[in-house]
């Protein structure tokens, strides 16, 4: 699997598509990905039972997220972006902060 970011292009005939700029290669499946609310991250949620923290910009990663005996279900991220809540397969709901996780 591997993650892209895209660019939008305009080429000479006045047509727009999206063009891959950067892959990133992922170890695993991703079950879902959601951005934060100011955009500067991105959350992917991988069926290893982790959530991956990545900049928006690069793809780079910033925090990975493990605990969950399953595979993470659903996740968001509060306004000041410094909680994350994932709930699993396992019927657990987690709190997490960004600098402890």
């Amino acid at each position: 699997m591997k993650l892209a970011t895209l660019s939008m292009v305009l080429d000479e005939k006045r047509k727009l598509y999206l063009k891959p700029t950067r892959f990133i290669p992922l170890n695993d499946e991703p079950i879902g990905m959601k951005m934060t609310p100011n955009g500067e991250h991105l959350l992917v949620s991988m069926m290893d039972n982790s959530l991956h923290v990545r900049h928006s910009d690069s793809l780079n990663m910033y925090l990975k997220i493990y605990g969950h005996s399953l595979p993470i279900t659903d996740f968001d991220c509060s306004n000041d972006e410094y909680l994350l809540a994932t709930v699993s397969s396992d019927k657990s709901l987690r709190i997490w902060d960004k600098d402890f996780g």
